[in-house]
């Protein structure tokens, strides 16, 4: 007897000895219902919903920071070389052209990203940081030191142990 599968779980669905087994068109995989329905299932998540806002956002910031690397640092740069453009600086070594301005300008684009990326990560994991509950700073020298310590280890004063003040309350 030949077992049904449920596509969800990849478990074989238990049937009686007198039912036939089910077609691919009844199990609803014979016209594509049961992929599209799993793709619905996958594309209405939240991780996938918010990694597609997050891409679509990214090639957006990417566009502003390709601008302003191209209309602002690249001219700025060319200023300070004496009137250069830039982007259309080349030099040639047995006949090969080399365009080593398009390198500057893609790597000043790298740094402007790694900058405004760094800054960003910063200001949201220093909105998410929620202070460590077996921890507390030192109040001589500010250190984190565990709820149960006795003496800092960074100043060696003598401290009282959290748990020893919250049980007395």
């Amino acid at each position: 007897m030949q077992a049904s599968y449920c596509a969800a779980r990849r478990v074989p669905i238990p049937r009686s000895a007198g039912t036939p087994p089910a077609t691919a068109q009844q199990e609803g995989h014979g016209d594509g219902e049961g992929m599209l329905n799993e793709f619905k299932e996958f594309a209405l998540k939240g991780n996938a919903i918010t990694l597609a806002i997050g891409v679509v956002m990214g090639a957006a910031f990417n566009a502003i920071i390709n601008s302003m690397v191209t209309n602002l640092f690249n001219p700025l740069i060319g200023v300070l070389l004496g009137g250069v453009n830039l982007s259309q600086q080349t030099f040639e070594i047995w006949g090969v052209t080399f365009g080593w301005g398009a390198v500057v300008g893609a790597s000043i684009n790298f740094v402007v990203v790694a900058i405004a990326l760094f800054i960003v990560v910063k200001a949201v994991s220093a909105m998410d940081k929620e202070p460590d509950p077996t921890h507390y700073p030192c109040p001589f020298c500010t250190t984190e030191i565990a709820n149960e310590a006795t003496r800092c280890p960074a100043c060696t004063s003598d401290i009282v142990p959290v748990s020893a003040v919250s049980g007395a309350v």
